[in-house]
């Protein structure tokens, strides 16, 4: 695709990846940057496809930010099976490419961790390897991060540390690990590593604290609100 691509992906289910995506969907708006956001795979509810859909600034369907949904919680994989259906990387790689004629840099939000199943033998790291973007590995900043950091980076051996950002997110109760976490990540992987503030359910859709935070992600993306 020729717009450029940000994957937002994470550690682990549940960890701020969707909050993440819609922090930088708002800041888009306010600066009138256009951007599509899709949601490739969802399991049980579509709130957070939903979520996408209303912040896109595009005309994408919901079918369109989220072409394979499926009732169960579960890995998206399993989900499908049980609802006897294959979906190949192939099929998923050409939902993503409908996008391809509007020429809009696309946020694309995982399902799970890098590596959860999503269909017939293939991941997140294997849709990367054929539509190459930037990555936004999103992590609880919380004891044991720092291993399932390493192991995510480990995966994306091939890609270019520069093409990186590990966003760490503080949790309302933070332990000990916390104010080291992202200092040993860096060192670890030269990877760039940053930290989000804990954001309660109310507090979701205001940046006032950080709203630098998510501008440099944005121009580290995009390239200062244009596309590059």
């Amino acid at each position: 695709m020729s717009a450029p691509l940000l994957y937002v992906t994470g550690t682990n289910t549940g960890v701020g990846k969707t909050t993440l995506a819609c922090l930088l969907l708002r800041r888009a708006r306010e600066r009138h940057i256009q951007l599509a956001a899709i949601k490739p795979f969802c399991s049980g509810g579509r709130e957070d496809a939903e979520e996408l859909h209303s912040l896109q600034t595009t005309n994408l369907g919901i079918d369109e930010v989220n072409p394979f949904h499926f009732t169960e919680p579960i890995a998206p994989y399993v989900a499908a099976r049980n609802e006897n259906r294959a979906i190949t990387l192939q099929k998923t790689i050409a939902a993503i490419k409908r996008i391809e004629p509007r020429n809009i840099p696309t946020l694309i939000e995982g399902a799970g961790g890098l590596l959860s199943p999503l269909g017939e033998k293939f991941t997140l790291l294997d849709i990367i390897h054929e539509l190459p973007g930037k990555i936004c590995i999103v992590a609880p900043n919380t004891l044991g991060v720092i291993n399932c950091a390493l192991l995510t980076h480990r995966a994306l051996a091939k890609v270019s540390s520069t093409r990186l950002h590990f966003i760490l997110m503080n949790l309302s109760q933070h332990d000990a690990s916390a104010n080291s976490n992202a200092s040993v990540i860096h060192d670890w992987t030269n990877v760039a590593t940053l930290e989000f503030p804990f954001l309660s359910e109310t507090e979701r859709g205001t940046r006032n604290s950080f709203t630098a935070l998510i501008d440099g992600l944005l121009d580290w993306w995009i390239g200062n609100g244009k596309a590059a």
